[in-house]
């Protein structure tokens, strides 16, 4: 019944609050109702109940009264607060936290701020020659922090101008493609092209008369074993 009146008083606000009783239905000092209202972007107006002269409420001394726990101010609007990780700022340097192995690092002044610097230098292709590798891209960096093909770290580093690197390493098996850093990070590959290294297995000993119950020391050899 209340939910009518109210709809039929404001048909704005139709499917647009929840209505329900505050407690027990009826308590020391009356009924309480409360009202909650949804997916309203402005304010809404301060409603007031007040005891109908043409249809009264029945009762002795009865009282009507109201509160609004959220009232509208000019700092405090008429909705439920917004959680904190809600609200974000645009940033050019955002604030990020830093941890090393699980346990958190401390930043100068502790102001841990993280900026994204675009990278310049771009790999466009690569090749192996036994275990020679070659890179070449476009704006290679004069110094190159480290190299890594299948998981091993390259030696013997040597960059040709800006466009080609060269270094020595042992290869696995699998399908790879280098990873090549610099003071700034990792320098992106504009090529979804990979190096395929073969295993090859030359001999298994011994390969005759093993013990079937186990324990026997097999050696296999070969190249580009993981």
């Amino acid at each position: 019944m209340i939910r009518d009146k109210l709809t039929k008083a404001c048909p704005n606000l139709r499917e647009k609050f929840e209505l329900w009783d505050s407690g027990a239905y009826y308590q020391e000092d009356g009924r309480d109702f409360m009202i909650r209202f949804l997916g309203i972007n402005a304010d809404v107006p301060q409603l007031l109940v007040l005891n109908s002269d043409t249809d009264p409420l029945v009762g002795v001394n009865v009282n009507v009264n109201g509160t609004t726990w959220l009232p509208y101010t000019p700092t405090t609007i008429f909705y439920e607060p917004v959680p904190f990780e809600f609200m974000y700022t645009p940033e050019l340097k955002p604030q990020v936290i830093v941890s090393v192995e699980g346990l958190e690092a401390a930043c100068d002044s502790l102001n841990c701020g993280y900026t994204y610097i675009q990278p310049t230098a771009q790999i466009t292709d690569f090749s192996l020659s036994g275990t020679t590798l070659t890179i070449t891209g476009t704006d290679l960096p004069s110094v190159i922090k480290t190299i890594q093909f299948s998981n091993v770290a390259c030696t013997n580093i040597v960059v040709t101008g800006t466009t080609t690197i060269t270094c020595t390493v042992i290869a696995v098996a699998g399908s790879w493609q280098p990873i090549v850093t610099d003071a700034n990070g990792y320098i992106p590959i504009n090529s979804t092209n990979v190096i395929n290294v073969p295993l090859t297995v030359t001999s298994v000993s011994p390969n005759a008369n093993l013990n079937p119950n186990g324990g026997t020391t097999i050696t296999i050899s070969g190249a580009a074993l993981p």
